[in-house]
């Protein structure tokens, strides 16, 4: 039996093959658009996530310098924390030792899925930072230090810079010409002029002479210097009591690292030196004032080993880590001992101030009585009510 021959027809191969490459298209771009979509989705989550671990950390922070605030206000030393411990105990240097009051209780939940599980305290820290000192007020410091191999502090290290980092002429005379007029030639802006004050408190003699002849007063210029220069002052009669006030150049370079034997403790881009080893001390009264511009300052404290030394009633160092979720985020503060912030003056005010003079024609008298006239009565603040 003769079977029949089948007839070849290729006529729907095409359209199959036109249909395959378009679903495979269409599939590839839903892909896409899919991964897209999560991405864009992971990506909104990390940054609530972020925000909600940096609140975290921020709580941990506010919490800390309660405990603080409250040990400084009764008088109790402020504890340090050195790990993450968040029950029992902690072993510092190989001791173990009880959680210090108050800090135990801070570490937790804030809720389900947000946290701070890392608090660390730092009262006694290698260095004192200051990001903005002001040009209108004074910031003080009153710090014992200790460590560094023991002994005496050698040489007190104070760094400055601010936000422009122009610097005057190598050797060039060092004026005080008005704010407007702190530019260079192309009205460039220098960086600061930074007055630093340092009084001794190691002594017993602290009446008004007593002060003023264990202070040091300079005021550090921003003069252009090479990578391993830094300005040098040696604490003594020179420049103490009534010879206070001198002007000393800070080699200023924005160069780092730097070389040489006191490299690694050039921390800003002007730095200078002051060899305090001839006072046998190591209790100081510190005080810094921007001058033309803010200044960011870092001060180190050097023993006679050029080891670094802690600077004990300065700054307490606060280090918070928060988490939410699988996101962290670190936070770290100083916070002060003492108001930080000190006027200028022997008196100051918020508001105008009415100055009544008196005055006389005889040496070593005063007249009694108030100064009259149109302007005091005129005058608000010569009229309180």
């Amino acid at each position: 039996m003769k079977r029949p021959k089948l007839r070849e027809n290729e006529d729907g191969v095409i359209a199959i093959v036109v249909t395959i490459v378009v679903l495979v298209v269409i599939t590839i771009t839903v892909l896409g658009f899919a991964q897209l979509a999560r991405r864009e989705e992971r990506q909104a989550l990390d940054r609530q996530l972020n925000a909600a671990a940096a609140y975290a950390a921020e709580a941990g922070v506010n919490d800390a310098a309660g405990v603080i605030k409250a040990n400084l206000a009764s008088g109790t030393a402020v504890a340090a924390k050195n790990n993450c411990t968040t029950s029992g105990t902690y072993s510092p240097n190989g001791q173990t030792m009880p959680l210090p009051t108050g800090y135990s209780s801070l570490l937790g939940n804030i809720s389900v899925s947000t946290e701070y599980t890392c608090l660390l305290v730092n009262p006694t820290p290698s260095s004192l930072e200051y990001a903005s000192i002001p040009v209108d007020t004074s910031l003080r410091a009153d710090v014992t230090l200790s460590g560094g191999g023991g002994g005496n502090t050698k040489y007190i290290v104070i760094g400055w810079s601010g936000n422009n980092k122009t610097f005057t002429a190598t050797g060039g005379t060092k004026n005080f010409p008005k704010s407007q007029n702190w530019i260079t030639a192309t009205n460039q802006r220098y960086a600061p002029v930074l007055r630093a004050d340092v009084t001794d408190m190691g002594g017993n003699d602290y009446s008004r002479n007593g002060m003023s002849n264990n202070t040091y007063t300079g005021f550090f210029y921003p003069e252009a210097g090479g990578v391993n220069g830094y300005g040098t002052v040696t604490f003594g009669a020179s420049n103490t009591g009534s010879n206070r006030g001198e002007i000393i150049g800070g080699s200023c370079n924005t160069g780092h690292p730097r070389t040489g034997a006191l490299a690694l403790f050039m921390p800003q881009d002007c730095n200078v030196v002051i060899d305090v080893s001839s006072l046998a001390s190591s209790h100081f009264l510190l005080r810094f004032k921007g001058i033309y511009d803010p200044a960011r300052v870092t001060v180190y404290a050097l023993s006679a080993t050029n080891a670094r030394q802690d600077f004990s009633g300065g700054q307490v160092v606060v280090d918070a880590t928060g988490k939410a979720t699988d996101v962290l985020s670190r936070r770290q503060v100083r916070l002060s001992y003492q108001p930080p912030v000190v006027s200028d003056y022997a008196a100051q005010g918020a508001d105008s101030i009415c100055k009544r003079l008196f005055t006389s024609s005889v040496t070593g008298t005063q007249l009694d009585g108030l100064i009259t006239g149109t302007e005091a009565a005129n005058t608000a603040a010569c009229n309180p009510t």
